[in-house]
């Protein structure tokens, strides 16, 4: 009984495999997309947020990956995905329908999670 009950379950689960879809998964530290104390152009700016030509080299490399779920770590408060999620999709790379910011587990923290998908 246990040996057909076994042999149920992997014709079931290598049927799923071969009816699945690939999916293109990527992770990346997007480096404090936050405002924080930084060097611009050589020089020190306090409370100072992403510049733009950083802006635009992240989308640049995130369109060139093409992933259909893209993990992102070092994002700021919700409005920087807000942010971000918007350029995205107006910028004629991948559109991410689908956005979901994480907090970080430490209150204090100041760089939290995001998951952006083209798939709900």
């Amino acid at each position: 009984m246990f040996r057909l009950r076994l042999h149920l379950y992997l014709v079931a689960a290598f049927s799923f495999v071969l009816q699945a879809e690939k999916v293109r998964v990527a992770t990346y530290n997007i480096r404090n997309y936050l405002i924080c104390d930084r060097i611009v152009e050589g020089k020190w700016r306090p409370e100072y947020p992403k510049p733009e030509k950083e802006k635009a080299a992240l989308r640049a490399i995130i369109a060139k990956a093409n992933a259909d779920v893209l993990a992102l770590q070092e994002l700021g408060e919700e409005s920087f995905l807000r942010e971000l999620w918007l350029d995205l999709n107006a910028s004629g790379g991948p559109k991410y329908p689908h956005a979901l910011w994480l907090p970080a587990d430490d209150p204090e923290e100041e760089r939290h999670l995001a998951l952006l998908s083209r798939l709900p």
